[in-house]
């Protein structure tokens, strides 16, 4: 099983979408890609990644929620040892898999890596397959090879409970045969562009660059924060997550001392559930990045506020937000710096407090950059926020030069660490893989 897994992961890539990622493989030649129609649902984005280094623009050419299953279009030739994977020809009345028949995996569950997971077939239904096979969030939309090496289903979805393994369900490859045939002219004219899109750099953040940001005894937040029209903004690096989880682990073993002294208790030096994980022993996958958060302000609604008034603030405020993120840009002067993952994030709430009602749901933007993409050789750089009440006229905000120096500085260490290797400019490119073949 070694040599089949070297060989046919060349045929897996990683789907990735504004809300987060799944599993995909090639199905011919011509760089169609299958995978689950609920990986790529609702998303303006649409990327594929083969290894850490190359990652692409796809094209959504169909989908069927039914059957969750999407066909995607990419230019193959710019992942130099692609190969499509051999799918199961349906045969009627004959399936491709026995019960009891040793099947594999191979996806991107909870990173880029591309992971080979193995199991039994437990049960073969009409449209489904039953599996022990371990599916975990990333490797929904991979191919589930059979122990010949050969594609009978997408992984789908997996329940777990208690001790045990769960069950997997694989939608069968017979499902989408036919999408695949309808859908093979449309791969006859010119591919999608096959440049390479910004990835995450692959060396990590250097540790003594992270602990000098425990140095100070007081840490200035204030340039990572700010605000402008109905958005809030919150910039992060790095240094300044490092510095903010040890705070939060210092804030709950100083909470935990003081309750232990209160009941009585000695103080002991045993590490606690309060506390979060030791930063430092999982500093060597510290991604160099920078994010910027976009998140809509709220407020009270006109007739809430008339009734608060007249019941002399008795009732609680309802509050709503005051639009929806859609999506952003960040300016190096004129020109865009490409994201490496513009993400766009739903977030629900459900608050009743005395004082305060706040249900409504609004999307957020995540999206990450170079570590070199907010610099003071930019001159004026700018964050052009577009609400989805008026998607074409942005909301601007500059940057003051603190911001930009402190985000520059906080790199610091990555570029020394790197000054072996040629450093790169920032990806300069138009917004990347806009789909408009919604399903």
């Amino acid at each position: 099983m070694s040599e089949q897994f070297k060989r046919l992961k060349n045929s897996v890539v990683t789907v990735l979408t504004e809300s987060g990622h799944g599993s995909g493989f090639f199905v011919d030649d011509h760089g169609m890609i299958l995978t689950n129609q609920h990986v790529i649902a609702n998303s303006d984005y649409l990327a594929v990644q083969f290894d850490p280094g190359h990652k692409i623009a796809a094209e959504l050419l169909a989908s069927d929620s039914q059957k969750d299953v999407a066909l995607l279009w990419a230019n193959m030739a710019s992942f130099q040892n692609a190969i499509a994977a051999p799918l199961a020809k349906h045969e009627e009345g004959k399936v491709a898999v026995q019960e009891g028949e040793r099947v594999f995996t191979i996806g991107s569950p909870l990173s880029l890596d591309k992971i080979l997971t193995t199991g039994v077939v437990s049960k073969v239904e009409e449209h489904t397959l039953l599996s022990d096979v371990n599916i975990n969030p990333g490797n929904s939309g991979g191919p589930l090879f059979n122990s010949a090496g050969v594609v009978i289903g997408l992984t789908t979805f997996g329940q777990h409970g208690g001790s045990g393994p769960g069950v997997s369900g694989v939608v069968r490859i017979e499902d989408a045969l036919p999408m695949i045939e309808q859908n093979r002219a449309k791969t006859s004219g010119t591919a999608p562009s096959a440049a390479l899109l910004p990835v995450e750099p692959l060396k990590p953040f250097p540790l003594e660059g992270l602990k000098a940001a425990l140095v100070p005894d007081k840490y200035d937040w204030r340039p990572y924060s700010m605000n402008v029209g109905d958005f809030y903004i919150e910039l992060s690096t790095p240094p300044m997550e490092y510095r903010s989880q040890e705070e939060k682990r210092l804030a709950a073993e100083k909470a935990r001392a003081k309750r232990r002294k209160k009941q009585g208790q000695e103080s002991d030096a045993t590490t606690t559930e309060e506390a979060p994980k030791n930063w430092e022993s999982e500093s060597g996958g510290h991604k160099a990045i920078v994010s910027i958060v976009v998140m809509p302000k709220a407020k009270e609604g006109f007739w809430s506020g008339m009734g608060r008034a007249a019941s002399a603030g008795l009732t609680p405020a309802n509050l709503k937000f005051k639009t929806d993120f859609y999506r952003m840009r960040l300016m190096c002067g004129e020109k865009e710096i490409a994201p490496i993952h513009p993400g766009k994030i739903p977030a629900a709430f459900a608050l009743k407090t005395y004082g305060a009602n706040f249900t409504d749901s609004a999307a957020f933007g995540d999206y990450t950059y170079p570590p070199d993409a907010i610099s003071p050789n930019c001159g004026q750089q700018r964050l052009e926020i577009f609400p989805s009440k008026n998607s074409t006229e942005p909301v601007v905000k500059i940057f003051d030069p603190s911001t930009v120096q402190r985000v520059w500085t906080d790199f610091e260490a990555f570029r020394t660490a790197s000054a072996a290797a040629p450093v790169l400019a920032p990806a300069i490119t138009n917004p990347a893989a806009k789909v408009s073949d919604k399903h």
